[in-house]
């Protein structure tokens, strides 16, 4: 006996849990603001509905609301009565000269019942007049009112209440539920609606800093509110009857026939969300029904994904990241009368209300969700595919779909734009090269937050930035392929050796970026450091030269000449403005029979490979680095008469370069009293005078190729400011003094 107690125990507990073919799954928590933006799409497309239509107004006026056709016919018919067939023989008699025989036949004479009448070819013809059918206007209008004043109500529904957001000046967090609802009916249950209740309270911990003092869930909307199937009813009706009755002396007939058919459109509704009253305090009930359609006798089964959108008070702390709720459901079976759309009040198989999941429910804040789920950037990986594009490997965490990356004028969103999320760790875009020389990176979240696209674990381990310290090409036009060079020092004076590692540097002139190899070398300069006072000094340190090839072209007019290291803050990068290019132009030093000329902006590094074309030719003797400047001396019996000669050198096949008068009048002629110069120190950034004669003349003051401020005191006093590179170091660098005539005057300065 107590085996088979024990036996039964073991069986009921293996058994498997109630089930009335409805089982609610563990409801899961979607982020508001996903659904927010979905219902602002919808609220704008709905905004976009012009429910008021004045052409279908005016139209009714000349609409008739109703028109009628009566028509009656009945076939009577009277005959005599019924004559059976007869056939009379007369015989001959006898003795007469006649037929001997004659039989007469008589027709038999037979009432038949009246036709029944055709309704169509009885009824009379309609006047030719055929009005439109329709609403009146009167009736269109108050139709389209009242249109637009659904659609106002749903764009309100769709923004939300107030109340849902603020509770007694308190913040209320709101949040999408997930509820998956699998239903299989099971046998006899059909001609049944099955019900599925949701129970929400929310909890509270008396004496925890997350207590809520008026704890209180509402419910904000539910999706579907209704699931319907637009129906079609068809309801054929006719009669038909004769017949005929036999007097003694008539015969009477009588035929009649009638038909009618209704053809209408009715909604008829699968599932329908509800909201059920509670007798608990602060307890939210709601649910749905689902209900057999389209003629079936049961629910179709399958699983159904039902959404519930709820909003809860917050609790007083700030450091409460979620609301806790306790959730619950009940589910059971209803008679439905699918004619009449009633159900019955009974429940059948019910399965009591019982926990979902763990039983509890946490509503995270919109503040608390963006701290976690923004997107956070690791590292930063790129290459130049050619043909000034690139592409990014991007690796990090949070990248849900619908994050974008915004870098410079160009907003990289999906596939299309050049994005491409592989998973929430890694992305990659593709672009242009411009792109990602001109602008900064910013990563925008799905889920609100942010941060600048740059490489954290470079930054750490890079000093303060990077600037331009020198910047240098040669000045000719007709080169068309340019050697740049640029001088990069770190900002804090520390020695730059080589670009950060892992990184790679973008030099870009004007619009153009220059997508090759680099040369980089690094070399001796001077870096100018502010302190914390805003002082400046000069730190000679170590930096790195990155030299390059630039067409000639892309350095006509005032250019800026900048450099990046994609992918790093701001301070990672600089530019510098390259003044106008000047061409090549002579300058006599010295007359008499061998005249020395002194050609500048040729972009010469040295004298060899140069000749001037004149005559038999004539080759650079001499040239000074510190003015850049290549010197030939000729006879002047074979300048006579020159206005242009063609130089060529290394790079140059062919410069044409005008000359300059070989007999300008001595008291027009521009000077410069050497004597009177001072010497200047090593480093000095200051005023320098000049002394001469004709200095009115002067139109530009260039060193090393770049153009110098001065200032015109007098016709025989100028006043020009030294830059960093004219006294870098102790000589006797060459100014360059440009004529309004286009000649060009030499003036060593002293540096010590």
């Amino acid at each position: 006996m107590q085996n088979d107690k024990e036996a039964r125990k073991n069986k009921k507990d293996n058994e498997a849990p109630e089930d009335n073919g409805i089982r609610v799954g563990e409801a899961k928590v979607y982020d508001d603001r996903s659904l927010s933006i979905m219902l602002a799409e919808l609220e704008s497309r709905l905004a976009s509905i012009n429910a008021i239509n004045a052409g279908n107004v005016v139209a009714g006026l000349d609409r008739i609301q109703s028109a009628s056709s009566k028509s009656t016919s009945t076939t009577l018919q009277l005959t005599s009565p019924i004559q059976p067939a007869v056939n009379t023989t007369e015989a001959a008699q006898e003795g007469q000269l006649a037929v001997t025989e004659r039989t007469t036949t008589t027709t038999e004479l037979k009432p038949a019942p009246p036709e029944r009448p055709d309704s169509a070819a009885a009824a009379p013809a309609l006047p030719a007049f055929t009005p439109g059918v329709g609403l009146g206007a009167e009736d269109t209008l108050a139709n389209q009112v009242n249109l637009a004043y659904q659609i106002y109500n749903l764009r309100m529904v769709l923004e939300r209440a107030v109340s849902d957001r603020i509770d007694g000046g308190v913040a209320r967090s709101q949040a999408v539920l997930a509820v998956p609802v699998s239903i299989d009916p099971p046998g006899g249950m059909h001609d049944r609606a099955a019900y599925v209740e949701i129970a929400l309270n929310p909890l509270s911990d008396n004496g925890k800093p997350c207590q809520v003092e008026n704890p209180h869930v509402s419910l904000v909307s539910m999706m579907p509110l209704e699931k319907t199937y637009n129906a079609m009813a068809l309801s054929k009706k006719a009669n038909a009857f004769g017949g005929s009755a036999v007097m003694s002396v008539l015969t009477l007939g009588l035929a009649h026939s009638s038909e009618s058919q209704n053809l209408y459109v009715y909604r008829d509704i699968d599932t329908m969300a509800l909201q059920f009253p509670s007798n608990k305090k602060d307890e939210l009930r709601f649910g749905w029904a689902f209900k057999p359609v389209l003629g079936r006798r049961s629910i179709a089964p399958g699983m159904r994904q039902m959404l519930a959108v709820v909003s809860v008070t917050n609790a007083a702390s700030d450091s409460c990241g979620a609301e806790a709720l306790a959730i619950s459901a009940r589910s059971y079976w209803r008679r439905y009368d699918a004619k009449r759309f009633t159900t019955a009040t009974y429940v059948d198989k019910e399965v009591a209300t019982a926990p979902l999941g763990s039983g509890t429910l946490h509503i995270p804040r919109p503040g608390n969700v963006s701290d976690l789920l923004e997107p956070q950037v690791d590292n930063v990986i790129w290459t130049s595919l050619g043909a000034n594009r690139y592409v990014a490997s991007i690796r990090g965490k949070n990248f849900f779909p619908g994050t974008q990356v915004m870098l410079g004028n160009r907003v990289y969103a999906d596939a299309a734009s050049g994005l491409q999320i592989k998973s929430e760790i890694a992305m990659e875009i593709r672009g242009e090269l411009k792109d990602l020389a001109f602008g900064q990176a910013y990563v925008s979240g799905r889920y609100d937050g942010g941060e600048a696209l740059s490489q954290k674990a470079m930054m750490a381990a890079s000093g303060s930035g990077i600037g331009i310290q020198e910047l240098g090409f040669p000045l000719d036009r007709y080169l068309q392929s340019v050697p740049l060079r640029v001088v990069l020092g770190n900002r804090d004076g520390s020695p730059l050796l080589a670009a950060p590692k892992g990184s790679r540097l973008l030099l870009t002139v004007g619009e153009h970026v220059l997508d090759q190899s680099y040369d980089l070398n690094v070399v001796g300069c001077s870096v100018r450091v502010f302190a914390a006072d805003g002082r400046a000094s000069i730190k000679p340190t170590s930096c790195l030269q990155v030299e390059a090839l630039v067409p000639g072209e892309w350095l006509d007019g005032d250019v800026s000449i900048g450099v990046r290291i994609p992918f790093m803050p701001a301070q990672w990068s600089d530019s510098r403005l390259s003044y106008r290019r000047q061409s090549a132009s002579f300058a006599v030093l010295a007359g008499g029979a061998t005249v020395r000329l002194a050609l500048g902006g040729s972009g010469a590094s040295s004298k060899a490979g140069w000749k001037m074309r004149v005559g038999t030719g004539y080759a650079a003797t001499d040239f000074i680095a510190n003015g850049a400047l290549l010197l030939f001396d000729v006879p002047a019996t074979a300048l006579a008469d020159v206005r242009t000669v063609i130089v060529s050198g290394p790079g140059v096949s062919g410069l044409t370069v005008d000359m300059p008068s070989l007999s300008s009048p001595a008291d027009s002629k521009v000077s410069i009293d050497d004597a009177k110069t001072a010497p200047l120190a090593v480093n000095y950034l200051g005023v320098v005078a000049l002394s001469g004669k004709n200095l009115d003349r002067i139109t530009k003051v260039e060193f090393g190729g770049k153009e110098l401020v001065f200032q015109l005191e007098s016709n025989s006093k100028l006043n020009l400011v030294a830059s960093e590179a004219l006294t870098k170091s102790a000589g006797n660098p060459y100014l360059v003094l440009r004529t309004n005539t286009g000649e060009m005057v030499s003036v060593a300065i002293s540096v010590r």
